[in-house]
């Protein structure tokens, strides 16, 4: 490893790496622009924007970055339509990330239930307030993930802006390996600064994802206050109400199955003697007596849980 060549070359890689990122947030703003406008567009169901939007996702998701480049710098050109390389790199990925962003809002567009929509609507709200206020701030929140990943993909993708002839990092990483074939030391700078850009990022985008999908979980609420002591408390007491109900039910339930089976056993004595009809008679007091018996726990379990519910009842409304 050559330190004097990586010390000499890294101003170089340096003003590289603003140029990466100036050009890589600027299209990522536009992407977010662009997808979420698509994301509106399908979401509301608009009649012939839908369809346009649909064939824009679907040619951009499925032709590569460079094509796109080539096609805006050296193609619009044939049409009177010129851009200079910074111009067309920020629009080549804009056109790319603009359907990956869409996609990425509308799954969470989608996610938001139609009665909250309808709630909202009969509350007095019109549809951009709607929107604005109840649609959004929960599609973005559930986005995060995907939205994260996805501006990730898109810096990682101004690694192509060379062919353009933009002096980004790849740029001047092939520019060194081929003027004094310094592969290493030129490898070694270029996935460095590509690491202290998105590090941060990738870090960025896990805390927010956590500060997102966290409060969704109940946490915030659980430890807000006193509620954590109050939810130990009304354990507690459900607990102990579980206890003397279990006291109470097992010698019930003991007694109750000792008369039973001696009713049961008398019934079967006695029935021996008596003619036919008698004899149906005992076997339906036999069946009902079993009946009672067996739901004898049943219904002790029943009254338990009402208890339990209704101590969790009074701790909530204290």
């Amino acid at each position: 490893m050559n330190w004097e060549f990586i010390i000499k070359y890294l101003p170089m890689y340096e003003r590289a790496a603003l140029l990466t990122v100036k050009l890589g947030l600027a299209g990522v703003i536009c992407a977010i622009i662009v997808g979420l406008i698509c994301a509106i567009i399908q979401y509301e169901k608009v009649p012939v924007a839908r369809q346009i939007v649909a064939v824009y996702i679907e040619l951009s998701r499925n032709t590569p970055l460079l094509v796109q480049l080539f096609f805006i710098y050296y193609g619009l050109p044939k049409i009177g339509i010129q851009t200079d390389p910074q111009t067309c790199g920020i629009a080549g990925l804009t056109f790319l990330g603009g359907s990956y962003m869409a996609e990425a809002f509308r799954s969470g567009l989608e996610t938001i239930a139609e009665v909250q929509t309808e709630s909202a609507l009969s509350l007095g709200m019109n549809r951009l307030q709607v929107m604005r206020y109840v649609v959004l701030p929960q599609a973005f929140s559930i986005s995060v993930p995907a939205f994260m990943a996805n501006v990730i993909f898109l810096l990682k993708e101004t690694s192509v802006f060379s062919a353009v002839s933009l002096m980004d990092l790849m740029f001047t990483a092939k520019d060194l390996i081929g003027l004094y074939y310094k592969t290493t030391e030129s490898l070694f700078l270029l996935v460095v600064f590509y690491l202290l850009i998105l590090l941060p990022i990738s870090i960025l985008g896990s805390l927010l994802e956590r500060s997102c999908v966290m409060p969704d979980l109940g946490i915030s609420v659980l430890l807000k206050g006193q509620n954590f002591m109050r939810m130990l408390a009304g354990l507690g007491v459900a607990l102990k109400i579980s206890l003397i109900s279990v006291v109470i039910s097992i010698p019930l339930g003991i007694v109750l199955g000792v008369l039973m089976t001696w009713k049961k056993s008398n019934y079967q004595s006695d029935s021996s003697h008596l003619p036919g009809n008698c004899t149906n008679h005992a076997t339906n007091g036999t069946v009902i007596s079993r009946i009672f018996r067996d739901n004898a726990s049943v219904w002790l379990g029943l009254i338990r849980r009402k208890c339990i519910n209704y101590s969790i009842y009074i701790l909530g409304s204290s």
